[in-house]
């Protein structure tokens, strides 16, 4: 997967528009035009450059696609513009750009709208090659950014990924837009430590915040003797969601990433743990048996005794269609794609589940091979249906289970895995569910 994608989109305004356009800006922070349909992953960024009746271009913001407004029309929404110190030249541009380009861009030139991937990668390399001043909007879309990238070794990059997909399920289950995610940066040849290092630092925690905030969170006391990072995000309708990424290990040796989600409305947890599938001839299978499964299902299994022995749920808000908190994902071999904010499509499969299926007469060959594959899986929870579950807490532990998980989140960290632990905190007080603590006293 291309781990630069990005769209661009040239937009031109007659003089009335422009006018319009600079007023609307001025007081709103952002401006709509009808433009012709076009196509554009909304997971992907959308780079709009505004060009005035002088063919020149004045304003550098993000894009959005919304609504139909018109027979082939859309409405393009340009947010977060910022104006240019000096105008850049169309005509400069196209001098300059890349001859294999130049038609493409030479079109959008006269008509505006949308480059492809690739020529919009040349359009940006063009305009931070004459125009320096804007690498700080820019430069993260440019082929620099992208080698810098590629300097990262593959399990570093499938480290960063499987740690991306954790904290997008994460906010996608507490319902905050991912937008965020695609602000990633790379900020120097230094390679990270975790995929929280290329976040905003003003969504980065402190150690002091978290303590306490965290003080009653199980697991902490093992978390906080680790290396770990932390970030905060907020969904629009008042949502928060606390994310802490911890490892003992180095970026390039770990094995993989556990996501381990609280709603802490409900007091319960959901663990997912990710296995990447891979390609063979023109299927992705995961081929059995396999040890390491084996071994960590092992350590599923052993909490999953302990935590039966709690008591029964008797409040209301306590009910889960199962109690049983671990999910297995198989999806293909994550890459590392910082401006794609799509969660990877994957089978979500449930521990008690995966106990009948790993079996099932379905998944051996001819000659006596075992694998897994999306056709012979037979049911299985998609992204939706996952996330649907879990967001309103109808799996997941009990208020009572989720008071011994220390030696679950304790086994993942000693595990050569990161942890993700996402905790989406209690509603405002007015909203709160309510749920009494009648456990048992020792």
């Amino acid at each position: 997967m291309d781990t630069n994608k990005v769209g661009c989109f040239i937009v031109k305004l007659s003089s009335d528009r422009y006018e319009l356009f600079k007023d609307e800006f001025e007081w709103r922070g952002e401006f709509s035009e009808p433009v012709s349909d076009f196509k554009h992953s909304r997971n992907l960024p959308l780079i709009c450059f505004v060009v005035n009746d002088k063919e020149q271009i004045t304003h550098i913001g993000k894009g959005k696609k919304g609504q139909t407004a018109g027979t082939n029309l859309k409405r393009l929404k340009i947010l977060e513009a910022e104006k240019l110190s000096e105008p850049f030249s169309l005509e400069k541009i196209l001098k300059n750009i890349p001859r294999t380009v130049q038609r493409h861009v030479s079109n959008r030139i006269n008509d505006g709208g949308v480059l492809p991937p690739k020529t919009s990668e040349s359009f940006i390399d063009t305009i931070l090659e004459l125009y320096p001043k804007t690498e700080k909007l820019l430069a993260r879309f440019g082929k620099s950014y992208h080698l810098r990238l590629e300097r990262l070794s593959d399990n570093e990059r499938f480290s960063l990924a499987t740690q991306k997909e954790a904290i997008a399920t994460a906010m996608a289950i507490s319902n905050i837009d991912r937008e965020e995610l695609q602000k990633w940066v790379l900020t120097s040849d230094e390679k990270p430590e975790s995929f929280l290092d290329g976040l905003d630092e003003t969504r980065l925690r402190e150690d002091q915040m978290l303590a306490t905030d965290w003080s009653t969170v199980p697991g902490y006391k093992h978390i906080k003797n680790t290396k770990y990072g932390a970030a905060i995000f907020r969904g629009s309708s008042g949502e928060k969601l606390t994310v802490v990424l911890a490892n003992r290990l180095p970026l390039e040796q770990l094995t993989g990433t556990d996501l381990i989600y609280y709603n802490e409305d409900f007091h319960a947890f959901v663990m997912v743990q990710y296995k990447a599938m891979e390609k063979e001839d023109k299927e992705t299978v995961f081929r059995l048996p396999n040890k390491q499964l084996n071994d960590e299902i092992s350590r599923m299994e052993a909490i999953i005794k302990e935590l039966k022995k709690c008591p029964q749920e008797t409040h209301h808000n306590g009910f889960r269609f199962n109690d049983n908190p671990f999910f297995l994902k198989f999806c293909p071999r994550l890459q590392f794609s910082p401006n794609d904010q799509e969660l990877i499509k994957g089978m979500y499969i449930h521990l008690d589940h995966w106990a009948l299926l790993k079996n099932a007469s379905e998944l051996y060959g001819p000659h006596g091979g075992k694998k897994l594959t999306y056709k012979n899986a037979g049911r299985y929870l998609n992204n939706t249906s996952f996330i649907t579950l879990v967001s309103q807490a109808w799996v997941g532990t009990t208020q009572f289970q989720s008071k011994i998980l220390d030696d679950a989140i304790n086994n993942t960290l000693e595990s050569g895995r990161a942890i993700t632990i996402a905790v989406k905190n209690a509603s405002a007080d007015g909203d709160k569910v309510k749920i009494e603590d009648n456990y048992p006293e020792d």
